[in-house]
């Protein structure tokens, strides 16, 4: 199977896992391990970055929920339907950026203001089904 991701693009982690690249933002936001992301469990992760950070940045969302579930089981299905969707879905790989944070100028990003992002990062671990962890630039 080819793989179409650019080699220089991509930022070693750990010496084992790579990580994509930041596209808008100073700081990246990505998962150590994979799992699956609820639609429920995004929006909190989502509210929680934007409340905190809206003052002294913007927060960049690089997550698409794309997977459905629908209220009916796959044997039903013949011929009536798919039915409603019931939740959405996001498999999350390793290495997967999650969400970038631009600041106005780079002079901005200070050690205080790296530390409170990675405070922040902390709390969300404490209830995410998934590992985050920072990423600079």
């Amino acid at each position: 199977m080819r793989s179409f991701n650019k080699k220089h693009l991509l930022v070693k982690y750990n010496n084992y896992n790579t990580i994509a690249p930041l596209l808008q933002g100073a700081i990246g936001i990505f998962a150590l391990n994979g799992g699956w992301l609820q639609e429920l469990q995004y929006k909190a992760m989502l509210f929680f970055f934007r409340k905190k950070l809206k003052i002294y940045s913007k927060v960049f969302c690089r997550v698409s929920l794309c997977i459905y579930n629908t209220k009916k089981s796959i044997g039903i299905r013949m011929g009536k339907g798919k039915g409603g969707s019931h939740q959405l879905y996001k498999n999350i790989t390793p290495g997967q950026m999650l969400f970038e944070v631009k600041f106005g100028n780079v002079k901005e990003l200070s050690n205080e203001k790296i530390k409170w992002i990675q405070k922040i990062v902390f709390l969300l671990n404490q209830k995410s089904p998934i590992q985050l962890n920072t990423y600079i630039k």
